[in-house]
């Protein structure tokens, strides 16, 4: 009688263990949508999830990489299993928004850096310490894939914005409930309370000193001359 391979089958395990956990994050709805009042546009779109980001955020990637030869640079290694991975630990914390208080951010830092050792020790030893020593760069907010991270949430709530229809995407009805970010957004864009304008000035203040946020800013700007004709007086003030 052959002798069974325990440690073969546990691979075979760590893959369906690793498939259910993905699954997980359908279930997970982007705490964006919820804090930024994406109301008026079809539920079916604006209540984007967790794993549609994860696709979306790494397909952007991709598409920026191969575009502009002049930003690969700045791309790490293994970059699409970063993207692809990078909320995954969502499954066990929920998603916690990195603009809220600086305990809750750390809170979600700490714990989805655990989650990642423990999801890639399966993984051949270079390609797991390529994706977490990638995942810890991103994790500082200081690198290209931060850049996408944020300008996939801009793109997203700009695809729902109607072309010329300013209100289209609204926070509140009135100031009442808004967050001190939120409030913050409308006086800086001149008493905008549209979700991809925030979401914008969020990004430009943000992103500063990152290699790469020039084009990324270009790239913003001919999304505004697609969805509104021209670009808002706020984004060079920003810049």
């Amino acid at each position: 009688m052959l002798k069974k391979d325990y440690s073969t089958t546990a691979r075979y395990d760590s893959v369906w263990d690793k498939y259910k956990t993905l699954m997980c994050l359908h279930a997970i709805r982007r705490t964006g949508v919820k804090n930024h009042g994406i109301c008026t546009a079809p539920l079916y779109l604006a209540d984007q999830n967790v794993q549609e980001h994860s696709y979306l955020v790494t397909a952007l990637a991709v598409i920026l990489y191969a575009t502009f030869e002049e930003l690969q640079q700045y791309f790490p290694p293994n970059y699409i299993e970063i993207m692809l991975f990078h909320d995954a630990g969502e499954t066990k914390i929920g998603d916690i928004a990195d603009d809220g208080a600086a305990d809750a951010v750390k809170y979600k830092d700490d714990r989805e850096y655990e989650f990642m050792c423990d999801f890639v020790k399966d993984f051949e030893s270079e390609i797991g310490n390529n994706v977490l020593s990638g995942f810890i760069e991103f994790q500082k907010k200081h690198t290209i894939l931060y850049m996408v991270d944020k300008l996939e949430w801009i793109l997203f709530t700009a695809y729902l914005t109607p072309s010329g229809d300013a209100g289209s995407l609204n926070y509140k009805e009135s100031h009442l409930g808004l967050t001190e970010q939120d409030k913050h957004a409308i006086e800086a864009t001149g008493g905008s309370y549209r979700t991809v304008d925030a979401m914008v000035v969020h990004f430009l203040e943000h992103t500063h000193g990152i290699e790469g946020r020039d084009i990324m800013i270009d790239l913003i700007k001919a999304v505004y001359r697609n969805i509104d004709g021209f670009v808002p007086d706020f984004v060079d003030k920003l810049y």
